[in-house]
């Protein structure tokens, strides 16, 4: 929901926070709790899988062995020590295999 309060005598805030204060001083906010609460909900659809230590060693080794930057060298670590078969992502070789975990692109047809 977008409160717009009139724009002749209202002030956009930039870096606030304080919603009481937002609402007495007449400033334009945007309510964002139903974008969260769709956020939260689309997160509960899928397992999230953190990196756990023995992922940190295996992605600096992958990172050599594959020649991967560091962030993409830790997903895939995290990939591979989980099991996954199949990792989508825009950001390595799509097809290519690095260890047990195959890559698709799941921009391309």
């Amino acid at each position: 929901m977008i409160v717009m309060p009139d724009p002749t005598t209202s002030q956009i805030p930039i870096g606030h926070s304080d919603y009481r204060q937002l609402r007495e001083c007449g400033a334009w906010y945007v309510d964002k709790t139903a974008f969260l609460v769709g956020v939260l909900e689309c997160l509960t659809q899928f397992p999230v899988l953190y990196p756990r230590p023995e992922d940190l060693q295996l992605a600096l080794r992958g990172s050599a062995a594959f020649d991967l930057p560091w962030f993409d060298a830790l997903i895939w670590a995290t990939a591979e020590s989980n099991g996954l078969d199949v990792l989508w992502t825009e950001d390595l070789a799509d097809g290519r295999r690095y260890g047990r975990v195959r890559v698709r692109n799941p921009f391309l047809g």
